[in-house]
């Protein structure tokens, strides 16, 4: 379950707090649904040695950078300018986890994929 006050504090404390981040976590807090537009608007251009990733993900070896979405969620840009969305889909009550990957040539496309199979169910349930 996603924790927007730790989520957002954790921001905060940040040198650089992502300003649009924030406002958009703060509204989830609030009881707003977060759209897909707004979750596409959230992603961030960063080199990939200045991301921390989520337990058990690791890049593909082509990876060139990772745009960073709202609440960690990624996408690795490839050296021939694809991008790979990995989405993580927890299947049952252990600690497995199902990892579903699309490499598109579309970066709307690789966005879309990963809202509808985890992002949009884990801000809007």
């Amino acid at each position: 379950m996603l924790n927007v006050q730790k989520e957002i504090e954790s921001l905060l404390v940040s040198d650089k707090p992502d300003q649009l981040h924030v406002s958009m976590l703060r509204s989830i807090r609030d009881g707003a649904k977060l759209t897909l537009d707004e979750f596409r608007k959230s992603g961030r251009f960063v080199g990939k040695l200045n991301v921390d990733l989520p337990k058990n993900s690791k890049l593909h070896p082509d990876c060139s950078e990772i745009i960073v979405y709202l609440c960690g969620f990624y996408i690795q840009v490839m050296k021939d300018g694809t991008f790979m969305a990995v989405a993580d889909m927890d299947t049952n009550e252990s600690d497995e986890i199902d990892k579903w990957t699309r490499t598109t040539e579309s970066l709307e496309d690789a966005e879309s994929f990963l809202w509808m199979n985890v992002a949009d169910k884990f801000f809007n349930g």
